[in-house]
């Protein structure tokens, strides 16, 4: 008889799975609206599960950077530390290594602290993009089951691995995905994680989608709710997710895995493009299937696209009528060899 772990991996191997990434406002939305359109696709939108799992996406770039651990919240940090001792009962043995995982779950120590108090629907957006791929009673179940199975002894990636295996498994078959079919999971930030994919799901694949950097801006200036609206940090954001999506093109243990696909030239050759990334993808790239796609996904039928909106125009060279020059000369100095990287002309307006 297989071991669990051996079980759970060669369930996992059935089917295709597919990871949507890349700097948000650069298009991936488009993408899983794409992949949503297609027959043979099981989508899961944003849940940012990996960030969860190993690390939030700033940590991982704050840890590429060297950046220093210290926050300065040191008094915060002690009070969540007493609450969480006087509302988080029955801890399991394994609760002090999954203690950051189970927190960032929820995405805020507060909203954590008051599900333990008893609330049990807390508002928290990031709890919410979660929850159609996993509970939070699904998460401990799963992280007591395999330490409790012992169903690796790899350590604590080893783990992980096993668990988001579960995860993906569980969503993909109670949507009614089956071995001819594919996942995919747009989640922007888990470009940060693709090697931890690529590493343990041998037959993921990794489609990055990249944007002009300045164009990018225009868009988190349009959409308040949950982009940054300072100039410089959308210049840092920006070039911080190009740069590691090109040291994962370039990484030779990846090759064949990884796809960079420009926005504009999506925009530009839409039918040769999208045959491209179905193919890529492991999904039927019939020119009838083509066609299909294109037309339902068209931004001009989509009824909430506009100034503000989530979907938004979508035009290329926005940031030619809609930056400054000063913003712009920051952008060339900032992210200009970026720019230029990526086959985008760093002194064009």
């Amino acid at each position: 008889m297989e071991s669990p772990s051996n079980q759970a991996t060669a369930s996992a191997a059935e089917y295709g799975k597919v990871f949507v990434v890349g700097c948000p406002r650069s298009g991936t939305t488009w993408l899983h609206d794409i992949f949503k359109t297609h027959p043979d696709a099981v989508t899961s939108l944003e849940s940012a599960i990996l960030d969860c799992l190993v690390a939030p996406w700033w940590e991982t770039t704050r840890a590429a950077l060297g950046a220093s651990e210290k926050d300065g919240k040191r008094l915060r940090s002690q009070m969540f530390t007493i609450s969480e001792g006087l509302l988080v009962r029955n801890r399991a043995p394994w609760y002090p290594e999954w203690r950051k995982t189970l927190v960032d779950f929820f995405h805020s120590r507060a909203v954590f602290l008051a599900y333990h108090a008893g609330i049990r629907r807390p508002r928290n957006i990031w709890n919410r993009q979660r929850l159609p791929l996993l509970t939070y009673p699904r998460l401990v179940e799963l992280i007591a089951e395999a330490e409790a199975e012992a169903v690796v002894d790899g350590g604590h990636e080893e783990k992980v691995a096993w668990i988001a295996r579960r995860i993906f498994d569980d969503y993909f078959r109670a949507r009614g995905g089956g071995p001819d079919q594919v996942f995919v999971e747009k989640t922007p930030s888990h470009l940060f994680h693709a090697r931890f994919l690529l590493r343990h799901f041998p037959e993921a694949r990794i489609v990055e989608v990249v944007r002009d950097g300045r164009d990018v801006c225009v868009s988190m200036d349009a959409y308040k709710r949950w982009m940054p609206q300072e100039r410089k940090y959308q210049i840092w954001m920006w070039s911080h997710y190009v740069i590691e999506g090109s040291k994962l093109v370039e990484d030779p243990r990846f090759e064949g895995r990884v796809m960079r696909l420009r926005f504009e030239d999506l925009k530009r050759n839409r039918e040769a493009e999208m045959a491209r990334l179905l193919e890529f993808s492991g999904l039927d790239a019939s020119p009838e299937s083509v066609r299909r796609i294109i037309e339902a996904t068209d931004i001009r039928r989509k009824k909430s696209a506009g100034e503000g909106k989530h979907y938004r125009k979508g035009r290329v060279g926005d940031h030619q009528r809609r930056m400054s020059p000063e913003d712009l000369d920051l952008f060339r100095r900032m992210a200009g060899r970026e720019l230029e990287r990526l086959g985008y002309d760093r002194n064009g307006a």
